[in-house]
């Protein structure tokens, strides 16, 4: 809420007094965690309070909560990966259990995206790889499944595993 030039109650209180931001979800986010800090913030016209550091599981419950959504969660299994890295070690490699990796080229450029938390374009490239190459079918997929859990780190752990 601390910015240059106005704070973000002001911000708010201007914002909400112009038509197409009236009915705008608005969020403080603040390292102040003060119930007074909080309750001026509501004053000013914010929706809710998140104090920093933003745990992604509490954004995630305020954006459902005030946009009345319903997550549908897909069952990610984490030790797919694990035990595709693993066959990928044995003699006993099979295609179906094999993560193969794009080229360095396209890890490079993926691990950008990562880094920079660009999910879309991260899906985007994701199904790139699978139109171009059905051996590139099992990476993409579990590119996709951490990006669809918003799982960054894990994501960069995934990519960087093939460039080093």
């Amino acid at each position: 809420l601390v910015m240059p030039v106005m704070d973000g109650f002001e911000l708010t209180c201007r914002l909400r007094q112009l038509p197409e931001f009236q009915q705008t979800i608005l969020l403080a986010s603040s390292a102040t965690v003060f119930d007074s800090y909080q309750h001026q913030s509501r004053e000013a016209g914010c929706n809710d309070f998140l104090s920093k550091p933003i745990e992604t599981k509490d954004l995630l419950e305020i954006i459902r909560y005030h946009l009345g959504l319903s997550w549908i969660y897909q069952k990610t299994d984490e030790s797919l990966t694990q035990l595709a890295i693993t066959a990928g070690n044995s003699s006993k490699t099979t295609q179906q259990t094999a993560i193969i990796p794009p080229p360095v080229s396209e890890l490079k450029v993926l691990y950008d995206f990562a880094r920079k938390g660009l999910l879309d374009s991260l899906n985007e490239q994701a199904e790139r790889l699978k139109a171009t190459d059905e051996q590139y079918l099992p990476f993409a997929q579990q590119l996709q499944n951490l990006a669809q859990g918003f799982k960054m780190k894990q994501i960069r752990q995934f990519i960087k595993q093939y460039l080093d």
